[in-house]
């Protein structure tokens, strides 16, 4: 089985903010107000300096500014502060920094969910169901999870010192020592690692039955997905696995259900203006015609619904599991001068060729079909046992 990890807290901005990127030209009216003097605010961010009873800092002050006009957005729009705009930009280019370790509770306290693979805690062979008793030399049976995934990232002269008891013996606990690193995020996975480490994507070789699951779409998605595919023989089925996926870059999204479509639509972006831009897929370096499942759920979100999304309405796939989040919105990261980080803003929302019972003409500016926005509808609902994927989280 494959463990769909729990969300850490850490990742929080970065899960959120993994939302379809899709740059969009300035409008003339975003022209206009770029050269408008935000008076009031700067006469606001001088008096607080002048007069404020102890000194402030001003970048400080200025940061809190932008984080404060970001929240009377979408949820989806966030600010990212300037000290994890670096590591949400690696984040997207497909690399990521940290321990690799996704835990859940249990009554023992902080236990392994998920470790990714080529990380700092692969590489020292943690595993899912493993017990940490102690993290820098702090207790952790009274630990929440926002405590541990905190400790976790701030390691001492770069080195976190675990206590941990094994799953797979019963020995004392042992302590572990991992160096916080860059590594690779492992976007494509298969069914399990085989002894060399390799992932296995054949579910039944006779049948030609292959598993892919794609857990995010950053830079390279595609590129790891075609050598997945390459890796299997005679491909006659696919299972591919988009659940818990929170979407990433527009473009990879795009590409990717563009191997399984020939001619037909994918996407239609619609950005402020009415300015819109229709994806159409192409015939060439189209897969063969073979059967495809697609696995969704509540969590599949954003670029990961415009796959799930475009192959359903070319009646290119089934659809198994449970309805997508609906996050039908395109957002742009924006750097900011001065230190400030940068915004992941929303500038464009998708939808998909309308319904049957929709118009099919072209919506008016800054309107959206009745059908945009709304959870894609899986074929067959399979809706997900909690306690089952609790169980699975561990194996």
């Amino acid at each position: 089985a494959v463990a769909v990890a729990v969300a850490a807290t850490t990742m929080a901005v970065v899960a959120v903010a993994l939302g379809t990127a899709w740059l969009m030209n300035r409008t003339p009216q975003a022209r206009l107000e770029r050269n408008v003097r935000p008076d009031a605010m700067v006469d606001a961010y001088n008096k607080i300096l002048q007069n404020y009873y102890q000194p402030v800092d001003p970048l400080e002050l200025k940061r809190s500014a932008v984080a404060g006009m970001v929240k009377v957005l979408d949820p989806q729009s966030v600010y990212i502060s300037h000290d994890k705009a670096e590591a949400f930009k690696k984040r997207m280019k497909g690399q990521t920094l940290g321990t690799g370790l996704t835990l859940d509770l249990s009554v023992r306290g902080p236990v392994i969910a998920g470790v990714d693979p080529h990380s700092p805690a692969d590489r020292a062979g943690l595993t899912a169901g493993d017990a940490i008793v102690l993290i820098n030399n702090l207790p952790t049976f009274n630990m929440s999870l926002e405590q541990a995934d905190e400790h976790l990232s701030k390691g001492v002269d770069g080195k976190v010192q675990l206590r941990v008891i094994f799953a797979r013996d019963s020995l004392a606990p042992r302590d572990v020592t991992l160096t916080l690193g860059e590594y690779p995020v492992e976007m494509v996975t298969g069914l399990y690692c085989d002894a060399a480490r390799r992932w296995v994507y054949t579910v039944d070789r006779d049948e030609g039955l292959a598993y892919i699951r794609v857990t995010e779409f950053v830079e390279g998605t595609v590129g790891r997905f075609k050598q997945a595919f390459r890796a299997t023989s005679m491909v006659r089925g696919l299972v591919l696995d988009l659940r818990g996926n929170p979407g990433g870059y527009l473009p990879e999204a795009v590409r990717l259900a563009n191997l399984f479509l020939h001619d037909e639509p994918i996407v239609t972006v619609l950005g402020n203006g009415a300015r819109v831009e229709e994806h159409v897929a192409h015939a060439e370096g189209t897969y063969p015609d073979i059967p495809v499942v697609v696995l969704v759920d509540a969590d599949t979100a954003s670029a990961a619904e415009i796959v799930a999304g475009a192959l359903k309405h070319a009646d290119r796939a089934i659809l198994v599991g449970s309805p997508s989040r609906g996050k039908h919105s395109v957002q742009t990261p924006l750097s900011l001068d001065g230190k400030l980080g940068l915004l992941h803003l929303t500038t464009a929302r998708f939808f998909f060729a309308p319904d049957a019972s929709e118009s099919t003409t072209r919506p008016a500016p800054n309107t959206l079909p009745p059908s945009a926005g709304k959870p894609i509808a899986p074929h067959v609902f399979v809706p997900a046992d909690p306690d089952r994927v609790r169980e699975l989280l561990v194996l």
